[in-house]
């Protein structure tokens, strides 16, 4: 449920200025869930290191609890599902 991990998107027909790019996390196979979710816009330290105009992106994977701006407790607990929500893995 951690984020933090940094990926780079490489592409082409971007902004120019990296922090214009939106991102939209896509998911088809979470159970019959399909999901498209909004990322949170890039960091400062994304921006710096993206070179949009030349089709790379840097973006920082944000965590679980704040795609669905829901607290930890949300996604744990005993018995799945909690409210809803089947995490892939129990940790």
């Amino acid at each position: 449920m951690a984020g933090g991990a940094q990926i780079f998107i490489h592409g082409f027909e971007m902004a120019q200025s990296p922090s214009a790019n939106l991102i939209k996390l896509i998911s088809t196979n979470i159970e019959t869930l399909d999901l498209e979710l909004a990322g949170t816009p890039l960091s400062d330290d994304d921006v710096f290191s993206s070179s949009s105009g030349a089709g790379r992106l840097a973006y920082t994977v944000p965590s679980v609890m704040e795609l669905f701006n829901q607290p930890y407790d949300y996604f744990s607990g005993g018995a799945y599902p909690v409210n809803g929500f089947t995490p892939v893995m129990d940790w």
